[in-house]
This record gives structure tokens, C-alpha cells and sequence, in this order.
């Protein structure tokens, strides 16, 4: 199965775009700017329109073709699409009832958002990289299986034979640094997800001890909106799962 990772990074710059105006509208948001966040929403709607008429044009293409990857192939453009979804979901609360993020926790939040932001940074740095392997290099998952367990540099010689024949030793070691790259990039974004949920049971810990001097709709509010926007990291490691499973 040929898989073109070229229209999957089309898409993933996509919802890069729709997760930095997310990030965006929760710091206006933060400080209470209600027209701003208006005006942030109206665009991430519109991005995310755009990326589901090209998820739906991925898979509609790689439905049409065979073999062990197309699974992992369709899970990871649906997953990467999820961050979208989530955006709009976080856009669309904030939206809906205006509010601005309690004083208390206004440093944490902003560190917690930035958290969130890199795990899709990555993400995205992640499918650049996997765009950019050998297609023959790639076909074989059980070949890069073997590469990950055993890819130190004084191990390159033995890529001269088996399933990377037909590459040149240059390109063996070549293709074992950016697999190399993109296993620790999908590490990196579990850590940070990790990080991010972390965040996230503190304020609903807070929430539900009454410490962040909210009403009951208040706290419900924020917790939506929390709870959504720890989905965004949540979706981006599941996508760096699939990847990885892809590869």
C-alpha cells in the first residue's frame, strides 16, 4: 500500500492552524475579552470546516487501498482530526458564556495551555518527518521495528541487507535518524500530554474543593472547558500512537 504522508501533512497544518487560534482565543478568554473570543471562534469554525473536507478526502482515497496499513493509515487522520474537533468544542464554550479563568490559577492555567500547544507542536513536527521517509524504507513495518530496537549509528552496516537492500548505506543511515526522530517526538508528546493531565486533575481537584470562588454554573463551565482542552493533548498522543503503529 502506497501511503502519500504528503496530504496527511496538508491536513495536519490545517488544524495546527485551528489549534493556534484555540490557544489564542483561551488568552483572550483568560483576560476577559469577550470580542476576541467572538471573533477567534468565527475563524476556527471556518479552519475546521476546511480540515474535515480533507479528512473526508484522505480517506475517501485511501479507503480504495489494500494492505496492513490502511487501518493505522485511517485511525491517524481520524485522530489527528480530533484535535480539531476539540478546538471547536473549547472555542464554542467560551463563546457560549462569556467569563474570563479565576485569578488564582491564572499563571497555571497559561502554563497548562502551553502545554497543551506543544504536545500538537510536536505532533505536527512528527508528520513532517514521516512525510519525508523512504517509501521503500517504510513499506516494511517488522524492518523498522527492528531498526528502533537496534539504530546505533555503529549498527548502520547491517541495513546493507534484507528488507533495505534497495537503499544505498547513506540512505539506511539516513532513514534510521528520522525514524529515530520521530520515535522520540511521539515519546516527547506522551510526556507532555502526561503533563498536561496533570494540570488538569489539580483545577478539577480545586473545582470540587470550592477553591476557585466560582458558582456552580461557573465551576461547570470551567471544568468543560478544561476538560476539552486537556482533550486537544490527549488526541495528539493518540495520534502519536498511530504513527508510530503506522511506521
Amino acid at each position: 500500500m502506497n501511503i502519500k504522508m504528503t496530504v496527511l501533512e496538508e491536513h495536519m497544518k490545517v488544524v495546527m492552524k485551528i489549534t493556534d487560534k484555540t490557544i489564542e482565543a483561551l488568552e483572550f478568554y483568560q483576560n476577559g475579552d469577550e470580542a476576541q473570543v467572538k471573533a477567534a471562534t468565527k475563524e476556527i469554525l471556518k479552519l475546521e470546516a476546511e480540515a474535515d473536507i480533507l479528512r473526508n478526502s484522505i480517506q475517501k482515497r485511501w479507503s480504495l487501498q489494500e494492505g496492513p496499513r490502511k487501518y493505522s493509515a485511517m485511525e491517524l487522520v481520524e485522530t489527528i482530526d480530533l484535535i480539531a474537533d476539540y478546538c471547536e468544542d473549547v472555542a464554542l464554550l467560551m463563546e457560549m458564556r462569556p467569563g474570563s479563568i479565576p485569578q488564582s490559577i491564572s499563571l497555571d492555567f497559561g502554563n497548562f495551555v502551553k502545554k497543551v500547544h506543544s504536545t500538537v507542536e510536536m505532533l505536527s513536527q512528527a508528520v513532517s518527518v514521516s512525510s519525508k521517509f523512504s517509501k521503500k524504507y517504510c513499506r516494511d513495518c517488522e524492518s523498522f521495528d527492528r531498526l528502533y530496537e537496534g539504530s546505533e549509528v555503529g549498527k548502520c552496516a547491517k541495513l546493507d541487507s534484507g528488507h533495505t537492500s534497495g537503499l544505498r548505506s547513506g540512505d539506511a543511515v539516513c532513514e534510521i535518524e528520522k525514524a529515530e526522530v520521530l520515535f522520540v517526538m511521539c515519546d516527547d508528546i506522551g510526556v507532555k500530554e502526561e503533563e498536561a493531565d496533570v494540570m488538569e486533575r489539580k483545577f478539577r481537584a480545586m473545582a470540587f474543593k470550592e477553591e476557585l470562588g466560582l458558582n456552580p454554573i461557573q465551576t461547570l463551565h470551567f471544568l468543560q472547558i478544561v476538560n476539552n482542552t486537556d482533550y486537544i493533548a490527549n488526541s495528539a498522543k493518540d495520534a502519536a500512537n498511530a504513527l508510530r503503529r503506522l511506521y
